[in-house]
């Protein structure tokens, strides 16, 4: 059975397209997971709604889900603007 916790570190894994010294996790860009029973859902916001590199990440995201053996549901939350405010200490040593 798949774990919130092995979903959040697989997904620590997939650098961001634009800056990719820095994963999505670390930009603050996945704002929540939540497992039912193989439904694995997975919420984030992108830096910005136009970004060009949404599909890019809705799927990478998708593709780490499934190889840990869930089921998929990667959503755009676009009511909650990111800010930089939201990189993790980790993300913001490895911008430095």
């Amino acid at each position: 059975m798949v774990t919130e916790a092995a979903v959040w570190e697989a997904l620590a894994e997939i650098p961001d397209p634009e800056i990719p010294v820095i994963s999505l996790v670390d930009l603050g860009v996945v704002r929540d997971v939540a497992i039912d029973g193989e439904r694995v859902r997975v919420e984030f916001t992108p830096t910005f709604l136009g970004c060009p590199a949404l599909e890019v990440m809705r799927d990478a995201m998708a593709e780490k889900v499934r190889e840990l053996g869930g089921d998929p549901d990667v959503r755009v939350i676009s009511d909650d603007s990111w800010s930089s405010d939201k990189i993790t200490p980790e993300g913001r040593e490895k911008l430095r």
